[in-house]
């Protein structure tokens, strides 16, 4: 799982970066108007909520869910996950998850935010 410090630096990146999440919600605006993907019919940002609802710890990743690499920048400062591991963006969230299960070994929400 995360440890604090990672958590941290994640936090204090996307809240020193608010870019990253203004892109995100761009992308969301486009998705919701009719682009690629369906968007959120409740007008909310990051994930649908029956695609969040199943992002949780112990759980895996639904089938073709969006997600994106850590920016380089910040995977740098980062020691390096667990092998086997990977840290992903998916919607507002960091997530951690073991590569050749899709398992979600932890959750970072609402981390792109920058709260």
């Amino acid at each position: 799982s995360f440890d604090e410090l990672e958590r941290q630096m994640i936090y204090k990146y996307f809240g020193e970066h608010r870019e990253y999440a203004q892109v995100q919600e761009r992308e969301y605006e486009h998705e919701s108007k009719g682009g690629p993907g369906k968007g959120n019919k409740h007008g909310k940002k990051g994930l649908p909520p029956g695609i969040a609802m199943k992002l949780e710890r112990g759980g895996t990743m639904p089938p073709g869910i969006a997600k994106k690499a850590l920016p380089i920048s910040l995977e740098k400062k980062l020691p390096p996950p667990p092998v086997g591991y990977e840290r992903t963006v998916v919607g507002n969230d960091v997530v951690l998850v073991q590569v050749n299960t899709g398992r979600i070994a932890d959750i970072i929400t609402d981390a792109v935010l920058g709260n």
